[in-house]
């Protein structure tokens, strides 16, 4: 799996993120059929903490996050 993004400044304080990702390979195709969908849930979690961490704000160890609420751990702890 490859992932790549660009962040790019705006205007008026605002910024742009665009992703790209390549789901393919063994990986990939296991977290496909997993429900729920740990990949979706762990890319919520990435853009939630975009969103904090440009507020300033940090994420407590131990704090809820999607995963952690559907009971998956860490994205990536099982690959």
């Amino acid at each position: 799996m490859y992932h790549a993004w660009l962040v790019e400044d705006l205007e008026g304080g605002r910024v742009r993120i665009l992703t790209q990702e390549s789901q393919s390979g063994k990986p990939a195709k296991e977290l496909a059929g997993v429900k729920p969908n740990k990949m979706l849930l762990g890319h919520q979690d990435w853009c939630e903490g975009l969103v904090r961490a440009a507020r300033g704000e940090e994420l407590g160890v131990g704090e809820k996050t999607n995963l952690k609420a559907a009971e998956l751990g860490s994205y990536g702890e099982d690959l």
